[in-house]
């Protein structure tokens, strides 16, 4: 399942499921995501489905707005969203995440020598290097 999460100081303060029609962002209240900021435009940017290869993916795409669409610092038209984007409209930071795309690396829980503690680390990280 995606996600696109409004943060606010590091802090994902509202969470929008990403379903098939995708995700409008702007200024507008007929947005999925409102946006109550004047360096926003109406309709500012649309989160959509797109053909990564063999699967599908998500991008986010600007409409032509007055300030852009930026993710990860680059202003952009259209980009391809991979886990842990970050998405920014006028002041506002909205992160990408994609449970698919998080879940690729898979860690095992180790115990420690001291009693009750945990930790995990990559699950290959014990084979010896040749």
């Amino acid at each position: 399942m995606a996600v696109v999460a409004h943060m606010e100081g590091g802090i994902a303060v509202a969470r929008f499921e990403l379903g098939p029609q995708g995700l409008s962002i702007g200024r507008s209240p007929d947005n999925d995501v409102v946006v109550d900021d004047p360096l926003v435009s109406k309709a500012h940017a649309v989160v959509e489905s797109c053909e990564q290869g063999d699967a599908p993916g998500w991008q986010v795409r600007d409409l032509d707005s007055t300030n852009h669409t930026w993710v990860n610092g680059t202003r952009v038209a259209t980009q391809v969203l991979q886990h842990n984007d970050e998405i920014v409209v006028g002041m506002c930071e909205l992160r990408f995440l994609d449970e698919s795309q998080a879940l690729e690396a898979t860690q095992e829980v180790r115990k420690s020598w001291i009693p009750g503690v945990y930790y995990t680390r990559p699950k290959d990280e014990d084979k010896p290097q040749e």
